[in-house]
């Protein structure tokens, strides 16, 4: 087999790659960032091609393949499909078809505006809670987890149960770039009808619904609030609403520095 390895000083930079017209028509109508992952992968396929003899006599980067992969990144990822499974309830498949009442219902409320994370009673958004603790235990001498752990309270659906939901801590041990996934969920409490949390704010002597850390210049320069106030309200048995409330004090309000 003939050694095709010379031909790798002959692949184009990615930046060569966008230069191109095609390529430049591309990124103005799908974003720079698709063209450019299109053109790394295009030039990483003609690399191996290269490597394992198969280069084409002609362009190794051609416009149309860098086209096609854009395209096939960006396209659409759900398909209707057949279900010739037998089974019924089919996870990998979207579970079951909606009830054509359920898809009217969906499309009236999608098309517009929706009231997805406000509680029209109360006007306020609904409680969200994420914060980081050094109190994470590893169980394993050779775990690749630290002693901060990213812990997360918020409501959501029951799988189980239709309009119903629950309250859910989810603890992520180990800390990346994507803090919105990853980790072990777990059910605090079923059937929550109500879950709030305020920071008290001491400058203004009052309960804010909302605290950034991210943002000191609106909460008077400190990081975190003196202490905060919890509310739960669920269901009993009997379906009658019962409401909790309790305040906890937060010692620590200066980054710690090692």
């Amino acid at each position: 087999m003939e050694d095709g390895r010379p031909r790798l000083r002959e692949l184009p930079s990615v930046d060569e790659v966008l230069a191109r017209p095609a390529v430049r028509a591309l990124a103005a109508r799908l974003g720079r960032t698709v063209a450019k992952v299109a053109a790394q992968k295009a030039i990483a396929a003609a690399r191996e091609r290269i490597l394992a003899g198969a280069a084409p006599s002609g362009e190794l980067v051609p416009d149309g393949e860098v086209l096609e992969r854009a395209r096939r990144e960006t396209a659409p990822r759900l398909v209707r499909v057949l279900n010739a499974t037998g089974v019924v309830l089919h996870t990998n498949l979207g579970r079951a078809p909606l009830h054509e009442e359920a898809i009217a219902r969906v499309v009236e409320v999608a098309s517009g505006y929706s009231n997805l994370e406000i509680d029209l009673r109360t006007g306020r958004r609904e409680a969200d809670l994420t914060f980081t603790s050094f109190g994470n235990e590893r169980l394993a001498i050779d775990a690749k987890e630290s002693d901060q752990a990213l812990f997360e309270y918020k409501l959501g659906p029951d799988p189980d149960v239709s309009g119903r939901r629950n309250l859910f801590r989810r603890v992520k041990p180990i800390l990346d770039e994507d803090a919105d996934r990853g980790g072990q969920t777990a059910v605090l409490a079923e059937d929550v009808v109500a879950f709030s949390i305020e920071a008290w704010d001491a400058r203004d002597r009052t309960w804010r619904a909302e605290w950034d850390s991210n943002s000191p210049q609106q909460s008077g320069q400190l990081l975190i609030p003196p202490r905060v106030k919890i509310s739960l309200t669920v269901k009993d048995e009997q379906g009658k609403e019962k409401t909790w409330s309790t305040q906890a004090g937060i010692v620590l309000n200066q980054p710690l520095d090692f």
